[in-house]
């Protein structure tokens, strides 16, 4: 359930790094400055976790139902923001005014990620201040977060393909969801023990074989056919 959760996390980071594309400079800002800010003011919550509770959390049924609940919320708002994004510009104005209103909703997922982060830098370094740490992971994300929002947009400048891969990765979401949901409830006892090394392994070769497959695109782009 670990590796469920993490990949639900992730990809929920890379939809809010990818909805950033489609903002204005100035809400793009906006909503940067928010996050660190939210994060920095997370540390009193982030100390109060432990593994316990995590691992209570991941185990209770009941808890991952309410947390896959949220997911399918985010998932609804983020497909009908590709649904609309894809329609016709000259629509009538409430049409365009429920796109901004989405755009608006930049996603919860992405918050949760950062804040498991900062829980888990704060059990890593304990002999610095949890309010330092807190406040130089937020000024880190001012700078990380921007860097990686454009890195999207210089190897997907497409603005159709954004929009795919935004709405394949809600896909992916809802879809681990409802893993997350039937946890602890299948009749089948899976296995327990999360093998690391080649879960990271797998998502290495994942990611670096899409870096290079998006760099070969943007140096030499398909021809078109005749």
């Amino acid at each position: 359930m670990q590796s469920v959760v993490l990949l639900i996390l992730l990809a929920g980071l890379a939809t809010f790094l990818l909805k950033l594309g489609f903002m204005p400079r100035w809400w793009r800002l906006a909503w940067l400055l928010l996050t660190a800010i939210a994060v920095g003011l997370s540390w009193p919550l982030a100390a109060a976790q432990s593994s316990t509770q995590i691992a209570d959390f991941l185990a209770s049924p009941t808890l991952m139902a309410d947390a896959a609940a949220l997911c399918t919320l985010e998932v609804a708002l983020t497909v009908a923001f590709c649904l609309s994004a894809m329609a016709d510009p000259s629509h009538k104005r409430s049409t365009r005014l429920f796109r901004h209103l989405l755009l608006l909703f930049p996603g919860i997922i992405a918050y949760l990620a950062l804040f498991s982060l900062l829980t888990w830098l704060l059990f890593q370094l304990p002999g610095i201040p949890f309010s330092r740490t807190s406040w130089l992971m937020a000024a880190s994300l001012l700078l990380l977060l921007p860097l990686l929002s454009r890195g999207l947009l210089w190897l997907l400048p497409d603005h159709s393909l954004r929009l795919e891969l935004l709405f394949l990765l809600a896909l992916l979401i809802g879809g681990l969801a409802i893993v997350a949901t039937v946890n602890g409830r299948t009749a089948v006892v899976g296995q327990t023990a999360v093998e690391w090394p080649q879960l990271l392994g797998l998502l290495l070769i994942v990611g670096l074989g899409t870096l290079v497959g998006l760099t070969l695109r943007k140096i030499k782009p398909p021809k078109n056919n005749p």
